[in-house]
């Protein structure tokens, strides 16, 4: 059986890395693994021929739904569905933002989620329709040996990119969308700062006075949950960003300089070729991976764990047990203590050395792409009786 995968438009290479990371995981299990580059012209028709030429003997494999048609009424789909071809789509967003996406005519649809408290609201709320789901993590291929030495001269590096201002986004919100929904917003931020358990699904029900028994309006939650999302992301990255340079790190990303407050220019690489990351990660002590804890699983950790540097992660249980407690749990709702946290952390370098091991190994032996792609083949055979 041969194995297709998706390249795409995105944001800093990002995903296409793990799509390349993910075919070597399947090339080394000993699958004919392809990649489609969906930014050339003829993507669709490469895929079509490679259906009709492995007679559907074969499975696709995407992060969303990026490689799939929508239209129903596309030669690729109906090349799909008439071979029953498992697709085995791994959404990476909160299932209430990925909703639509569950719904594309596909016969034989596998839905993976990267965090669990995703499958648990897929259990409770079944908006995926009966399709087989499961919890994949993301992963991160590891190409070099552990190392802990005189090199790790950054203290702490935070690498990403960010929209407006947290608060300037806020303070549109009436502007763009109205004063009654700037007051549901608004409530629903005030939620997770005060500590509301539970995933972005709480936040939006609680701010809309919905009870979990109503028949519930998806299409509302989305738009409430695409907004707040944004802002809580964007939010947690800029109190991370401000962190990290508050114990001396290193901040690479684009425009973070006029955003934060303090730092030195040689704080500030700018933004850092995907390719280049890699050396600044094996040269740092700690890396940040801002997400809210809703997002239990994010490829940063990983990435951190591979290059011997010990991730820093917020209050969420299942980062610290997939790297084995090789981790610096940081405080996303309150930071005021935070920089004290990392501080302690720093002047530990025993203990530092060891998280940094734990997660290496942990990311070694069971959180590469191999490791990801020997889960999806029994996945799929699990389908398929």
């Amino acid at each position: 059986m041969i194995g297709i995968g998706f390249l795409c438009h995105a944001e800093n290479d990002n995903v296409n890395e793990m799509a390349r990371q993910m075919a070597d995981g399947f090339l080394a299990e000993g699958v004919d693994y392809r990649l489609i580059d969906t930014r050339q012209s003829g993507a669709g028709q490469e895929l079509l021929d490679l259906i009709r030429e492995t007679d559907g003997n074969c499975f696709l494999n995407c992060f969303n739904n990026v490689g799939l048609p929508t239209a129903g009424d596309s030669p690729v789909l109906d090349a799909i569905n008439d071979a029953f071809i498992p697709v085995y789509s791994w959404y990476l967003d909160h299932p209430i933002i990925n909703a639509p996406e569950f719904n594309i005519p596909v016969k034989n649809h596998i839905i993976t989620q990267t965090s669990p408290l995703h499958v648990e609201f897929l259990e409770k709320y079944p908006i995926h329709d009966g399709r087989p789901l499961y919890t994949l993590p993301h992963a991160v291929n590891v190409s070099d040996n552990f190392s802990w030495d005189q090199e790790k001269t950054i203290p702490c590096l935070f690498v990403g990119t960010i929209g407006a201002h947290p608060d300037e986004q806020r303070n549109q919100w009436a502007g763009q969308y109205g004063e009654r929904v700037a007051e549901n917003l608004n409530r629903m931020v005030e939620l997770y700062l005060g500590g509301l358990p539970g995933g972005l699904e709480n936040y939006l029900l609680k701010g809309l006075d919905q009870q979990e028994k109503e028949r519930l309006d998806w299409p509302l939650l989305r738009s409430y949950a695409i907004v707040l999302d944004r802002y809580l992301r964007d939010r947690m990255k800029l109190i991370m960003a401000q962190l990290c340079l508050d114990v001396g790190g290193l901040v690479a990303g684009p425009g973070f300089d006029a955003l934060l407050s303090a730092g030195t220019a040689d704080q500030f690489p700018g933004a850092v070729p995907a390719d280049q990351v890699p050396a600044l990660v094996h040269q740092s002590r700690l890396m940040m991976s801002p997400q809210p804890e809703y997002y239990q699983s994010h490829e940063r950790f990983f990435f951190a764990a591979a290059g011997s540097a010990v991730p820093i992660t917020g209050q969420q249980d299942y980062p610290a047990q997939w790297l084995d407690q090789g981790v610096v749990k940081v405080d996303y709702r309150d930071p005021s203590g935070n920089r004290d946290r990392l501080m302690a952390a720093l002047q530990d370098e025993d203990l530092l050395a060891q998280k940094a091991l734990d997660a290496y190994s942990a990311v070694r032996e069971r959180h590469q792409y191999q490791n990801r792609a020997l889960e999806i083949l029994r996945h799929l055979a699990e389908v398929s009786h």
